[in-house]
């Protein structure tokens, strides 16, 4: 049984998704000379990535998507409303200190995420994406 079958005719599905497109990461890693790691979510494929769990660091299978690849996943069946972009201007929780060493500068900069989070481009390149789906009839 499919996500679809479960929601009725015009219910909303809301889900947050790593974003393959975070122009933060991308950005920060570009300028410290890491192309690899700056470009590590781009190719849309598995991969694996670390989780802090209770009896240390756990391996699970990731994949990262954009919008248009989550919507074309979802359809026919769903259709997508709006998208939101989070961690947009502010760096990605691996890379927090960056804020806490910078508080002023992140603080406005989180600021004029509050303002963005919804307007392309932006809602298409931060570190997550939240997507609201409408559940639509073939």
């Amino acid at each position: 049984t499919g996500l679809h079958a479960l929601l009725e005719r015009d219910a909303l599905f809301v889900t947050s998704v790593v974003n393959r497109w975070c122009a933060f990461e991308i950005v920060w890693h570009l300028l410290h000379g890491d192309l690899r790691v700056a470009l590590r979510r781009v190719g849309g494929t598995w991969t694996g990535a670390s989780l802090d769990g209770d009896d240390g660091e756990v391996q699970v299978s990731a994949r990262c998507y954009t919008p248009r690849s989550l919507a074309q996943l979802l359809g026919p069946f769903f259709r997508l409303e709006q998208v939101l972009g989070l961690g947009v201007f502010v760096p990605p929780p691996y890379l927090s200190q960056l804020a806490g060493a910078h508080p002023g500068p992140f603080r406005a900069l989180e600021s004029l995420e509050g303002w963005c989070a919804d307007a392309f481009p932006f809602s298409w390149s931060g570190d997550h994406f939240t997507a609201i789906f409408r559940r639509c009839d073939v």
